[in-house]
């Protein structure tokens, strides 16, 4: 049985926010280690000169690099299942194993196929984590927070990018994989005291006194009998709502389906705009550009770190400016960075191309990281982990991730062939165009969940309003000096 933290040993002294804050990077040391993963094949171009003892061509290495988001679909896909019965603590700490058995297999790969199947369970538990991350974060954060605990996923992916491709430049490939081995293990020995989310305890176990103390660890230790009281009154409303009703008609609602409809819409935005073509091809167009003053790797790495600034940088203003206002703004430089591109794709390429002008591409992509990261890149990660409601949460997020993953895919996939048959300026003229709807689509669709409970939420969805806060919410439950917070599912300190 794994261990159960209690409050007062781990949690005491911190305060709820900064409670919050330490287990949204706990667990987002998963992403660190999907991160490593996704820069892995750059930072290990070695393997491909048989340093691991076996012969890889050229096509064999394209495919240890594509078979990552075949795992991610497989993770996506099954681990919606999994949600509800484990929970996202259990299913979290479940991909830890998994993780470390993928990594061995690309430390210790005497084969091809080897290396394959490291690189699909490693895409697997990427899948797995960008459906459970988000929902766990958004299930025990506060309202005032969630955002910012949501934003540590794109964060550490980021991180685990950059960090793959510096230590790549001077580790040993074996001692490189055992690092990126290491990652899931200290996610593993650190989360393993973290408790489960007390919206899911209470919902699938029924167990209060478990759920008191894993939403008193959440909030530093604090007093929580009135919210803890409201919480159950939520999820007692949404039991009698979903009493008799199957999984199908469930998904029937008018919340479930707007909700997957602005999720799918959220994922297939983020990679329209071409941050994975960008990413994956950066060596190449770098190297088009005839950038003189930075090599192709180095305009990589100079990419990755802006990245990781401007997410830190969204962390700290998306609670406050509110998720619409971020992404109309992050597809507003997105558009304008795709668009710039093309021209200079357009106007700069060839044998008269004026080389006076090779420090656009590596400013551009500059700003394009920049504004991809404040919104695009976070953004559509926590909002996903928001906008369902409980019954269809885990498979719902299965599908729009893998939604995302598929949309990657034929990103990737086809972004070097129209780039040969068009033009790379076609290729930034369609993310722009991409961009630009998108800004449109968010203004007219999007609702704004900041500072929202998540069932607030749903009754916006729904088209209802207040209807828990009028009729549900019993009396007597806030007693003098309760502390106002606004939980992931309920507002503890409302008038009855």
């Amino acid at each position: 049985m794994l261990p159960t933290p209690h409050p007062h040993r781990l949690a005491a002294g911190l305060g709820g926010k900064t409670t919050q804050h330490v287990s949204a990077a706990v667990v987002s040391l998963l992403a660190l280690s999907c991160g490593t993963a996704l820069g892995w094949t750059s930072a290990a171009a070695a393997v491909e000169q048989g340093e691991q003892g076996f012969a890889v061509t050229a096509d064999e290495w394209s495919w240890v690099g594509s078979v990552l988001t075949l795992g991610a679909v497989l993770g996506c896909v099954g681990v919606g299942a999994l949600l509800g019965p484990l929970g996202p603590r259990t299913t979290c700490l479940g991909l830890a194993p998994v993780f470390i058995v993928g990594w061995a297999l690309h430390a210790w790969a005497s084969s091809l196929w080897m290396l394959v199947l490291g690189r699909v369970l490693t895409g697997f538990c990427f899948g797995a984590t960008c459906v459970v991350v988000p929902i766990y974060t958004s299930e025990v954060g506060e309202s005032d927070v969630r955002g910012a605990l949501g934003s540590y996923l794109e964060l550490l992916i980021c991180a685990g990018v950059l960090v793959v491709y510096l230590l790549g430049a001077y580790l040993p490939l074996l001692w490189l994989n055992i690092f990126c081995l290491a990652v899931p293990a200290v996610f593993a020995a650190l989360f393993m005291w973290l408790p489960d989310s007390p919206r899911w305890i209470l919902l699938h176990t029924g167990c209060r006194e478990k759920a008191r103390i894993a939403l008193s660890f959440y909030r530093g230790g604090a007093d929580v009998t009135g919210e803890l009281a409201e919480l159950e009154a939520t999820l007692k409303c949404n039991a009698e709502e979903d009493e008799g009703v199957s999984l199908a008609a469930a998904f029937n609602t008018r919340a479930s389906k707007k909700g997957l409809a602005l999720a799918i819409c959220a994922m297939l935005l983020q990679q329209l705009s071409g941050i994975d073509a960008v990413c994956f091809y950066a060596s190449q167009m770098f190297r088009d550009a005839g950038t003189i003053s930075l090599s192709a790797d180095e305009a990589s790495l100079v990419m990755a770190a802006a990245q990781i600034v401007f997410v830190i940088v969204s962390l700290l203003i998306v609670d406050n400016l509110g998720r619409r206002i971020v992404l109309m703004v992050s597809s507003g430089i997105l558009t304008v960075c795709c668009f710039a591109m093309g021209l200079y794709f357009y106007f700069n390429s060839g044998v008269d191309a004026d080389h006076s002008l090779d420090w656009i591409p590596v400013v551009v992509s500059c700003v394009y990281v920049m504004g991809f990261s404040i919104g695009l890149g976070p953004v559509p990660w926590l909002f996903v982990g928001e906008i369902f409601p409980d019954r269809v949460k885990g498979l719902a997020s299965s599908v729009a991730n893998t939604a995302n993953w598929l949309a990657a895919f034929l990103v990737t996939k086809f972004f070097p062939t129209i780039n040969e048959t068009l033009g790379v300026y076609v290729s930034f003229w369609v993310f722009g165009a991409c961009c630009l709807a998108g800004v449109a689509v968010v203004f007219f669709f999007f609702p704004e969940t900041k500072g929202r409970t998540l069932d607030e939420i749903q009754d916006d969805l729904n088209g209802r309003k207040n209807r828990r806060t009028t009729a549900l919410r019993p009396e007597g439950l806030h007693g003098a000096g309760t502390e106002k917070r606004r939980y992931g599912s309920f507002d503890s300190n409302s008038k009855v």
